[in-house]
């Protein structure tokens, strides 16, 4: 059930996390995730909740399995992100009315993949659909064949995001999948706290919709592709 954009929201409770900025982009492979936590970070709200840097990936991936499973409240995800002042990617992506109604007063930020790549500012769907066929989905094939083969912990959760949420849709349909997700996040988030954005615009638009200056040097572009190989596939195989 979507949240109404009147619906009476509050943090007013004990110990919520500090989250400002919230990322509702997919995450992981050419989705820019890891850029934008770095860029937020650069602007001044971290630190920045990103899975592929919290200390403990085990513990947060057994946090993260209950969340999608439904034990969803405010409390919840304060428990994960106490003390992160912005959180981005997949794991709160699938849960936009609940971290939306946990964190209300948050802006929040949509990294969006374009139909049509016509300008150095869009992501190419075809060019992102191969990726995460290169990363994500050959290790959930790995894990569902041999639960053992699990360093991460994370077999529990990817069950719940690719055979749930997307109904198993990202290796024959990624882009309408995708598109679904998109769709979905605008019908949720209030205009006036959603920016959709692609991580080529740079500094500026988030700059503007953040409401602090343009940093100095160029936006931080890291390979995302290259580490989720380096830091997971090479694990998941060896």
């Amino acid at each position: 059930m979507i949240i109404s954009h009147q619906t009476p929201l509050s943090t007013e409770r004990p110990n919520a996390a500090p989250i400002e900025i919230i990322g509702l982009g997919p995450g992981r492979t050419s989705t820019g995730t890891m850029s934008l936590s770095a860029g937020l970070e650069l602007f001044g709200f971290g630190p920045c909740y990103h899975i592929m840097r919290v200390p403990n990936e085990q513990e947060a991936w057994r946090l993260w399995a209950e969340v999608i499973e439904g034990n969803d409240s405010p409390e919840s995800f304060d428990q994960i992100l106490q003390g992160y002042r912005s959180v981005v990617g997949s794991l709160v992506a699938v849960k936009p009315e609940e971290v939306y109604a946990a964190y209300p007063n948050a802006k929040f930020i949509l990294i969006k993949i374009e139909k049509a790549c016509d300008t150095k500012t869009t992501r190419d769907p075809s060019k992102w659909e191969k990726s995460i066929k290169k990363t994500v989905l050959p290790e959930y094939e790995i894990r569902k064949k041999d639960p053992e083969v699990d360093p991460r912990g994370m077999l529990r959760w990817a069950r719940s995001y690719y055979d749930g949420y997307h109904k198993g849709r990202l290796s024959t349909q990624a882009k309408e999948a995708m598109e679904d997700h998109n769709n979905r996040i605008k019908k949720i988030i209030p205009a006036h706290q959603l920016l959709v954005y692609h991580v080529g615009e740079g500094w500026e638009p988030l700059a503007n919709f953040l409401g602090v200056p343009v940093p100095q040097g160029p936006f931080p572009r890291l390979n995302e592709s290259a580490s989720y190989v380096e830091k997971v596939m090479l694990k998941a195989t060896s």
